[in-house]
């Protein structure tokens, strides 16, 4: 079941991706009709048990050094392919939560493959791996021959630190579905699986959720009959956002993953909404982000022009749009929205003007949802640049394509270059990270990873799971 990058998303900024997989095409084949009912859930639900600080939660591991492995790794960071030795992967003994304060630094180890997933079956499948403030979660996504086309098993696993990892529940459904997200709020953990476009013959586009309040043992608790679903969560609760056709949006709220109430997108402050493309629970409330008709274009008011639009709300139920300076309108517009922790927000527009297929990027932080502030991010050169944010709820990162992997005839470069690393800080400047170590140089070239911050570093895996590796932030 390929999946090919859709360039218009790789525009955008993208919240908590963890692999390039995960842009989707649109589907090759036509799915069946969706049903009418929006949103289904399963059964009887569990009392969910709450974290004791949602989204915040503070990790406990042995207070050694930051990293102490058993073995000395050997090679250098950035060194061109035809000079440097090869990496031994290494088994670390011990590792620490993230260290407090600034980061200018990335410590880079690859470490032993872990034994939890040596039972899985490379061939036809793939590794996602997520962070949360706890630990990390990683999904298999294979399609054993044994296993009907029309269904799906994902195996999970389970890590505190990133490096020692355990398995976990599978997750069954009865349609072919990958695993686009994992988010932390009031109730656990929650995991959205999202249908496979082009897969012919298939169920109706669909996006069922699990819960779990430890990362090792899962619940269903709804189903969305949705075109395309998103799903992210904070400390109030969480938000998911899909779209029930192509000119229908939707946006539901819950407290506990399983039962949702929708957001009236046809209230008055919603006027003209053209498109929701996400939202994003955190401290401060929820935060929709989508498109809005702009001013008519041309003489005589030819085609309406849109521009990029936020909608907040501390209690979700009253609604406001927020005031935002220095949007471009365009006859096509990318708005979305995501936390770089628990207490900030970073929301991007990328607006396209046909007639001169010009695109303007433009980039807003916040620490209420309400009140935004223009942000400048790193450019680059890549020909779809898709800049990502990684957080664990209390600290987010910033990675971005490196410009040196192309050239100016849009090809890949022949040596490979890491990704640039930008840490938040604590006034949501940016700060490059100095790179060393035994990084995933050649993986991340051939955009063959999936990675994640969670509460000991960044965590990198390779999509089949036979490498992996721990970057450790310090000053």
């Amino acid at each position: 079941m390929e999946r090919g990058p859709d360039r218009r998303s790789a525009r955008r900024l993208l919240c908590g991706v963890t692999t390039a997989a995960l842009l989707l095409s649109a589907a090759a084949c036509t799915a069946a009709q969706l049903p009418s009912a929006a949103i289904s859930t399963p059964g009887a639900t569990e009392s969910p048990t709450p974290l004791s600080t949602p989204g915040l939660a503070a990790p406990t591991f042995n207070a050694s050094p930051a990293v102490t492995p058993e073995a000395e790794a050997t090679s250098s960071y950035v060194t061109a392919p035809s000079e440097a030795p090869t990496a031994v992967p290494v088994a670390l003994s011990s590792i620490s939560p993230l260290p407090a304060g600034r980061w200018t630094s990335l410590h880079w180890t690859q470490v032993t493959k872990p034994q939890a997933f040596a039972h899985t079956q490379a061939n036809s499948g793939r590794f996602n791996v997520f962070g949360w403030s706890r630990g990390y979660i990683a999904f298999y996504e294979g399609y054993p021959a044994d296993t009907p086309s029309n269904t799906s098993e994902i195996y999970a696993f389970s890590s505190t630190d990133g490096v020692h990892w355990q398995s976990a529940q599978v997750l069954k459904f009865g349609a072919p579905i990958y695993i686009s997200g994992v988010v932390e709020g009031p109730a656990g953990l929650l995991t959205v699986g999202t249908y496979v476009p082009g897969v012919c013959g298939g169920a109706p586009d669909v996006a069922a959720v699990w819960r779990s309040t430890d990362g090792m043992t899962w619940r269903q608790v709804a189903v969305f009959s949705v075109d395309a679903a998103g799903i992210d969560g904070g400390s109030a609760g969480y938000i998911a956002t899909g779209n029930l056709s192509r000119d229908v949006n939707e946006a539901w709220l819950s407290s506990d993953g399983a039962n949702w109430k929708h957001v009236d997108l046809t209230a008055s402050v919603f006027k003209g909404v053209q498109a929701i493309e996400s939202g994003t629970a955190f401290a401060g409330g929820y935060v929709i982000a989508g498109a809005a008709l702009g001013n008519a274009a041309g003489c005589g008011g030819g085609s309406a022009s849109v521009t990029g639009a936020l909608w907040s709300s501390a209690d979700g139920t009253t609604w406001s749009r927020d005031s935002l300076s220095g949007t471009t309108s365009g006859d096509e517009v990318d708005m979305s929205v995501c936390r770089i922790s628990d207490h900030a927000l970073l929301a991007s527009e990328s607006s396209t003007n046909s007639s001169t297929n010009a695109t303007v990027n433009s980039y807003w932080i916040s620490t209420d949802g309400r009140t935004w502030r223009s942000a400048s991010l790193p450019s680059t050169a890549s020909p779809y640049p898709a800049m990502s944010v990684l957080t664990n709820g209390q600290r987010g990162l910033l990675l971005v394509p490196p410009s040196l992997n192309y050239g100016p005839d849009g090809q890949p470069a022949p040596q490979p270059v890491p990704p640039e690393i930008y840490a938040f800080e604590d006034d949501l400047s940016l700060v490059k990270l100095a790179q060393t170590g035994d990084g995933p140089d050649d993986a991340w070239a051939n955009e063959d990873t999936t990675q994640a911050l969670g509460p000991t570093g960044l965590v990198v895996l390779s999509s089949d799971g036979s490498s992996l590796w721990l970057g450790v932030p310090g000053d």
